[in-house]
């Protein structure tokens, strides 16, 4: 759990969380393990790709897309909520943004990297679903 922690961390801030961070993420999984279950076979593919050596922002796009409510979203939206909140990391959530022409720049190489993961991440899937991943 602390790999996944980590991996979600560098993922949603570029940082590695630190001690704080990683107790409460595993704390949290511990007590409410139904929650952040993956609940059917399209969840657990999604799960575990998430594990997989191939970009995060991927597994995030298309479960964003395919299923919203999966485990992978629910435990990064747990990670973001622990980043905004540890005292060694919430700065990085209240900085602010550019402004002018390199906020617009930013926000269009944003959306080309995401819709590029988000095609990535359903070629693999799309490929891994009828393989059998996923399967109990």
């Amino acid at each position: 759990m602390t790999a996944e922690c980590d991996r979600f961390g560098r993922y949603l801030s570029g940082v590695q969380p630190g001690d704080y961070v990683r107790g409460r993420y595993v704390d949290a999984l511990e007590r409410f393990p139904e929650r952040f279950s993956p609940a059917d076979r399209l969840d657990r593919l999604l799960f575990s790709m998430s594990s997989w050596p191939m970009p995060l922002r991927a597994v995030d796009m298309t479960a964003r897309v395919l299923s919203p409510a999966s485990a992978v979203r629910k435990r990064l939206v747990l990670m973001t909520a622990l980043l905004e909140n540890a005292p060694d990391t919430f700065e990085l959530y209240e900085r602010p943004s550019a402004g002018g022409a390199a906020f617009f720049f930013g926000l269009a190489t944003r959306g080309v990297v995401s819709i590029s993961a988000l095609l990535l991440g359903l070629v693999v899937s799309g490929l891994a679903y009828p393989l059998g991943v996923g399967r109990d």
